[in-house]
């Protein structure tokens, strides 16, 4: 039998992307009769993942700090990932590789890579790398490689070198396969970001038809994933009385300290009203998607720089329940507003993102179309992401 074997590094709670994201592929390959198991975060609370035995493995993940000292981090990150997390991937090889074994590891950046390619010499089975960090700037107004990108590159020749052709390295947007291909000196294959099957998805049924439209933040509360307009923008909606209600389905991560954050989480929780509601916890799978189905717009006002190619799974998760996102211009999340011809897209550039998201509830209020997304060439869903992994391999 041929096994899936998760290599996740980050993976330790239903908080975010990842959780979803490796439910849905373990899904979809065990349905395929695969075998699946995943190898998590040491603090992982749970021991399976649907259908996948969950084993708590890795003592760091990859946005771990490890030092307070930021002269010093970057050398000791080295250090600790090419020791502890080196002998910690090759324990896990020793656990489950064989001829019929594909490792899938997903969440790195290039310290896990190096740790890999330190890890996986006489590697039976292959390895498949996910890339989906950005290697540009941050800059909103340039588009040119960051300091790091040398060292992804670096990184991936190392591992392209020991594994030869057992190592594969996939993306899951273009603009990513554009930056990682020179970098790497391989093809650099997309793959889409799986969904549930959208019959099966829980909780489609459409939001209150009550006058009220419902606006819903869900996610980590990030920086980089808009939350520092949030305060801005409900304070500009109340002050137009708009009806609205609003969902705050906001968690931080263990490792962000940021004062801004704290303040803006804050000023949120103050401004919740009577009919609002905020929720500090991610949600388990199927509250999840009831709570996406349930909104009528869902703010995702990512970072320009940051997502210009990077994915966003929750978009995804969001399009496929009908729910209008507001997205960021001339980011990846607006290409796909532009595609599915369906959600908001907000120029930061012209006004401010309150009077913005006011303007778009304005419209909305006057008649919201309920004309769905197009999805006659979605190719986000369990069975599509496995078969285009599948051909990937075999070619």
């Amino acid at each position: 039998m041929q096994k899936l074997v998760f290599l996740d590094f980050g993976l330790s709670d239903m908080a975010g992307h990842s959780y979803e994201y490796d439910s849905n592929i373990a899904r979809a390959f065990a349905d395929a009769g695969w075998s699946v198991e995943v190898f998590a975060n040491r603090t992982c609370g749970f021991n399976a993942l649907g259908p996948a035995a969950v084993r708590p493995w890795f003592s760091h993940s990859p946005t771990s700090p490890i030092s307070d000292n930021s002269l010093l981090r970057p050398f000791l990150k080295l250090w600790v990932h090419l020791t502890t997390t080196r002998r910690e991937i090759r324990k896990a090889f020793a656990q489950a590789d064989n001829e019929d074994t594909v490792f899938f590891a997903q969440q790195v950046f290039p310290y896990q890579i190096l740790a890999l390619a330190a890890a996986a010499r006489g590697l039976k089975g292959r390895l498949v790398v996910m890339l989906r960090a950005t290697t540009l700037k941050l800059d909103a107004r340039q588009e040119s490689p960051a300091p790091i990108a040398r060292l992804y590159g670096f990184a991936l020749r190392r591992l392209a070198k020991v594994l030869g052709a057992n190592v594969i390295f996939v993306t899951d947007s273009q603009g990513l396969r554009v930056e990682y291909e020179p970098l790497s000196g391989r093809p650099v294959h997309v793959l889409p970001i799986p969904n549930p099957p959208l019959e099966a998805t829980p909780g489609q049924a459409a939001a209150a038809d009550d006058g009220v439209l419902t606006v819903l933040y869900s996610g980590r509360a990030a920086t980089e994933k808009g939350f520092l307009h949030l305060p801005a923008i409900i304070r500009a909606v109340k002050d137009a009385g708009l009806p609205v209600r609003f969902i705050v389905n906001a968690f931080r991560h263990k490792d962000d300290s940021d004062p801004k954050l704290k303040a803006a989480i804050d000023d949120v929780t103050a401004l919740m009203g009577s009919g609002d509601q905020l929720i500090a916890a991610p949600l388990p799978g199927d509250a999840y998607h009831t709570q996406l189905a349930s909104a009528d717009f869902s703010l995702m006002l990512y970072d320009r720089a940051r997502y210009r190619h990077q994915t966003s799974g929750v978009l995804i998760d969001t399009i496929a329940s009908s729910t209008r996102p507001i997205v960021t211009a001339g980011t990846w999340l607006a290409e796909v507003v532009t595609d599915t011809r369906f959600g908001e897209i907000v120029d930061e550039n012209k006004g401010t993102v309150g009077q913005a998201v006011v303007r778009i509830l304005e419209n909305a209020g006057k008649g919201l179309s309920k004309a769905g997304p197009d999805l006659q060439n979605w190719p986000h869903s369990r069975s599509e992401f496995q078969k285009r992994f599948c051909s990937i391999l075999d070619s």
